[in-house]
């Protein structure tokens, strides 16, 4: 059975999310933090490790309009990706105390427009950042102090408005999605180099061309047939499927991961219905949940496994906080050969 959480209104979604997101949290599980669109900020938290309970512990101040925190690899660098001036911000982590230092040279100039997700290479050599209005940037990691370079190439072709991307745990692929062009770019890793080349095939549609009517959606700037409109991918920990949040179309695609060529194909009856809006997705490191924020409102899904089929389950409901907080529900799954998704029920909206 799954559970819904209720939180109160003090992160917000996206910041919850990141919090549930294990690549956030720095050094044997100490630390924790949360890039703040409105003030220009990151926050920090100490994390209890018994409890997960989280102590505030400050703000630094960031360029304006940050959209991405994740920490390096290594768990000594924590960088912010700032849209608006288009800067990567890097900073040295404190192991004991969790204090943030800018690193020589940050912030740094992206090289791109609108970088938006931010993503490592295993080894923690390369970068990568999916740049809206310009491709995927690609960076060299300086090991020592953290600084990035630009690789040679940078940035590299993209569809329509990429937005997200992550890395196989392989560390031989990137995966991009173009938001507004309904599609998956991968990219092969030039492992002594980092400079990124398309796989054949890229890019592979994630399945949603449905109609669907973007002004009521407030959506002026899409363009016709644009499609569902993919936001967020997250791939399982071993890396045998990506999950891509549909915006527009109220969907979750599930695609197989080739590991050996990078190429994607759909799972028997993707795309599944995931709720209104779904804005993020993330896979527990655990590979038994997943997590599917929406923005419309202001909710968390959860799609429970039953044998190699992943389904919905009916939630029960603990109220922890105001009434007026973000619901939480836990998608436990079981990732076989086979994943499927089974349509549910929209949400209803909090109160």
């Amino acid at each position: 059975m799954s559970t819904i959480f209720r939180w109160g209104g003090v992160f917000g979604l996206a910041g919850l999310l990141l919090l549930l997101s294990g690549p956030i949290l720095a050094g044997e599980r100490q630390f924790a933090f949360t890039a703040n669109g409105l003030d220009y900020s990151l926050s920090r938290f100490a994390v209890d490790a018994e409890s997960g309970s989280l102590r505030h512990r400050g703000h630094v101040p960031l360029p304006k309009l940050p959209s991405t925190v994740v920490v390096h690899p290594s768990g000594r660098f924590v960088y912010a990706v700032s849209k608006t001036p288009d800067q990567i911000s890097a900073f040295r982590l404190d192991p004991v105390g969790g204090d943030l230092t800018p690193v020589p040279g940050s912030p740094f100039d992206s090289r791109s427009r609108s970088p938006y997700a931010m993503a490592f290479h295993p080894s923690g050599r390369f970068a990568y950042v999916a740049a809206r209005f310009s491709g995927i940037a690609a960076y060299a990691v300086d090991l020592d102090n953290g600084a990035l370079t630009p690789l040679p190439g940078s940035p590299f072709k993209a569809e329509n408005r990429p937005r997200s991307l992550a890395v196989h745990p392989n560390g031989r692929f990137v995966f991009a999605v173009n938001a507004y062009s309904n599609s998956v770019s991968v990219y092969a890793i030039d492992q002594h180099s980092g400079v990124l080349s398309p796989v054949s095939g890229s890019p592979f549609s994630v399945g949603e061309m449905g109609v669907i009517d973007y002004k009521a959606l407030a959506m002026e700037d899409v363009p016709p047939g644009a499609g569902g409109i993919p936001y967020y991918i997250a791939l399982d920990p071993a890396g045998r499927f990506a999950f891509v949040a549909n915006w527009a179309a109220a969907s979750v695609s599930v695609l197989r991961i080739d590991a050996d060529s990078g190429r994607l194909t759909p799972v028997q009856g993707s795309p599944f219905f995931s709720g209104f809006n779904p804005y993020s997705v993330w896979v527990h490191p655990s590979g038994r949940f997943v997590y599917v924020t929406q923005w419309s409102t202001n909710q968390i899904m959860v799609h429970a496994a039953d044998g190699a089929n992943l389904n919905l389950l009916e939630p029960e409901i603990r109220n922890l906080a105001s009434a007026k907080g973000w619901t939480v529900d836990l998608v436990e799954m079981d990732l076989q050969d086979q994943v499927s998704m089974q349509p549910a029920s929209p949400p209803a909206r909090p109160s």
